[in-house]
């Protein structure tokens, strides 16, 4: 019969990497824990719309999604499940190898990234998960990097 101390250190490793690479995807597509927006940033205001917006999403549930559409987008381009990525990720492959591996190009996997990633963020939005400012930052920073493209979230045997 297995620890139960065992299993629950086992658990909270497991937690701690989870949320190190959802911190890291969502630093590498520009959104911070802050919810503060970068000094040189000047998007526009969005003009008020005629249909019922949901209350703003708060920032963390926010990054969160963000996130998670990035990798659910960046594993459907490889052709892999997210879990499958996740682990690849955290053995220290990053998405650039993994894309090679597939004669996948950085530009092609970005205009597909940017392809997939957006109705996942679509429906985040109508959801009430993140605000269409927000999935506007998103998308503008995929346009511009791809998380993890030539470095991996760092893993247990990378130390």
């Amino acid at each position: 019969m297995r620890n139960p101390l065992k299993v629950v250190i086992a658990a909270l490793g497991g937690l701690v990497v989870a949320i190190g690479l959802v911190v890291i995807t969502l630093s590498a597509v520009g959104i911070h824990l802050t919810g503060s927006a970068p000094a040189s940033s000047t998007a526009p205001t969005p003009a008020p719309s005629s249909l019922p917006s949901s209350p703003p999403a708060q920032p963390r549930s926010a990054n969160r999604a963000v996130a998670q559409a990035v990798l659910q987008a960046e594993a459907q381009v490889l052709g892999m499940a997210p879990r499958q990525l996740a682990e690849q990720l955290r053995q220290g492959t990053s998405v650039g190898q993994l894309a090679a591996e597939q004669n996948i190009d950085q530009a092609s996997f970005q205009t597909r990234l940017v392809q997939d990633v957006t109705p996942i963020l679509d429906r985040d939005v109508q959801n009430g998960e993140l605000t269409a400012a927000q999935e506007q930052q998103a998308l503008r920073r995929l346009g511009t990097q791809i998380p993890r493209w030539s470095q991996a979230t760092p893993g247990p045997s990378s130390r």
